[in-house]
């Protein structure tokens, strides 16, 4: 029976983890472009501070497209009376400052990092796939807030990863040598069940990151195609153009319906408390939806393309009457 005490007390203090102290948070929305959506954008920045770094969010609608936004940040950190200035590959900032920045114009896109010198060994090798998998299917869809919450929550991960259940069974074999016999059946269980949770949290990753870049993908094509959509009564007969509409429309519902879908997997996975395997399963088959109906929305807008491509390709009897009105 003591040996089991030994063992309780031992593995409880393997399974300790010392917190880190909380960093602050500002958001700089001056033309409040978050709106009702700000309290999110708060709240992941709250999540990134709890972790330790002191966070800094700027939103802006047109920083001027001049120096990837350096100038007008500069700018506004002299004005919030912040002690310091970035720069590309130097920046002088204050604490354990964390600074994401956005500029939304069309035209002006932009979004920049920066950090101090004590995140560059976790930050540099991984921002380039935090952007392109979590913060740009938002991004493209006009979507600031959700971009800038999947960012500071892939920020935060990154610096801040979930201890393995793995460390303190590992730690309390080696202290309790004989003693890891008595406790090997459970131990080889734990070991197991871990392993299996990691298996789930990697479909889990491959789903979400495969329903992004589709997301991604399709969201230029759809653009595209609305663009086009604004000439159609110009060059083609009522007929073809409600042919085109019903298709475009098709694809257009099936897009939005994916991104709802897409918004809302990854609302769960923010939220999800205690990791399980069901849990992580539920999440990685909506990404799965949702990167169905991303296909099911390419075919309804590539189908309008398609159409609009062989009404082009396919003139009157006599050819364009001179001054007639054709495709743009």
């Amino acid at each position: 029976m003591r040996r089991y005490s030994f063992l309780a007390v031992v593995l409880a203090l393997c399974a300790w983890r010392v917190a880190l102290a909380a960093g602050s948070i500002m958001i700089d929305d001056p033309k409040n472009l978050l709106a009702d959506r700000k309290g999110e954008v708060q709240a992941a920045a709250q999540r990134l501070a709890d972790a330790g770094a002191d966070v800094i969010v700027m939103v802006v609608d047109n920083d001027g497209g001049t120096d990837q936004g350096r100038t007008y940040i500069n700018q506004r950190l002299a004005e919030l009376k912040i002690n310091g200035s970035v720069a590309a590959g130097n920046s002088r900032l204050p604490g354990n400052t964390i600074l994401v920045f956005r500029s939304t114009r069309r035209g002006f896109e932009n979004t920049g990092f920066y950090y101090v010198p004590g995140y560059k060994a976790a930050l540099d090798p991984a921002l380039k796939t935090i952007f392109a998998d979590q913060m740009r299917p938002k991004l493209t869809t006009g979507d600031t807030a959700g971009g800038l919450v999947a960012g500071l929550d892939g920020i935060r991960t990154t610096i801040n990863p979930p201890t393995s259940p793995l460390v303190p069974i590992t730690v309390a074999a080696v202290v309790l040598g004989g003693g890891y016999m008595l406790a090997a059946p459970q131990l080889q269980k734990r070991k197991k069940a871990a392993t299996t949770l990691a298996e789930a949290k990697q479909r889990l990753d491959e789903a979400r990151k495969a329903a992004g870049a589709a997301i991604a993908d399709l969201g230029q094509l759809v653009r595209v195609a609305n663009e086009k959509k604004e000439y159609d009564k110009l060059s083609y007969a009522r007929a073809d153009v409600q042919r085109i509409a019903e298709h475009q429309t098709t694809g257009q519902q099936a897009f939005e319906e994916a991104q709802k879908v897409f918004d809302q997997a990854e609302l769960d996975e923010t939220i999800l408390r205690t990791p399980t395997i069901e849990g992580y399963d539920k999440i990685a088959v909506a990404y799965r939806r949702a990167q169905a109906l991303t296909n099911d929305a390419s075919t309804g807008i590539k189908e309008a393309e398609r159409l609009r491509l062989t009404l082009d390709q396919t003139p009157g009897p006599d050819g364009p009457a001179p001054g007639e009105t054709t495709r743009l």
